[in-house]
């Protein structure tokens, strides 16, 4: 990740200088994403904070103390996202059948 790409991904209040000395590092891995959109994408990538942002704009459930507010989930094995997957769709089918849809 490039210091311009930290710059444009983190929220301007966390400055990059800490999230460096917290000991982040530039890496390269392959990992797993499941694309809530269907599309494979850019989009598909944004962390938590961005989603909420995008929904409805009130951040004030998520605590803004918390990295995993600004985190996007991946998995390093596709198992193991192929069994997320499972259980997201399993959710999601019951959901709608207490909904009578």
């Amino acid at each position: 990740m490039t210091n311009e790409h930290m710059q444009k991904c983190f929220p301007a209040y966390i400055p990059e200088e800490e999230i460096r000395k917290a000991g982040a590092k530039e890496n390269e891995y392959n990992v797993y994403r499941i694309c809530k959109w269907g599309e494979l994408n850019q989009h598909a990538f944004i962390s938590t904070y961005e989603e909420v942002l995008e929904r409805d704009g009130n951040v004030n459930d998520l605590d803004l103390n918390d990295i995993s507010s600004f985190s996007t989930s991946c998995f390093e094995k596709e198992k193991d996202a192929k069994r997320m997957m499972k259980f997201f769709t399993k959710k999601i089918h019951k959901l709608y059948w207490h909904m009578g849809i």
